[in-house]
């Protein structure tokens, strides 16, 4: 699935997620809201550093910004540091 947005993001989806803890779900919901509600990169980081704040999110999925884009893995189980092969989405700022 693709999505692009008047404020010049494109958000892909690129697999899906392994829910092995119902907690998954939500911590996923909550990083595609922020995704969404944001207009810019750096709208983003602050986004999701108040969600390593107020959240477990980051416990179920690492995350992490290249030049022009925002990746998202899965851990492969809750606080792990290993994480899936597979991206789960991507995010490219024009």
């Amino acid at each position: 699935m693709t999505t692009t947005h008047k404020n010049m993001k494109t958000i892909e989806i690129e697999s899906t997620i392994a829910i092995y803890y119902p907690e998954t779900v939500l911590a996923y919901a909550q990083i595609i809201n922020t995704a969404v509600n944001c207009c810019t990169k750096s709208d983003l980081r602050e986004g999701l550093e108040q969600l390593k704040t107020d959240t477990d999110a980051h416990d179920f999925f690492d995350w992490g910004f290249g030049k022009n884009h925002f990746w998202l893995k899965q851990r492969t189980g809750y606080k792990a540091s290993e994480l899936f092969n597979n991206r789960v989405l991507i995010i490219k700022f024009q």
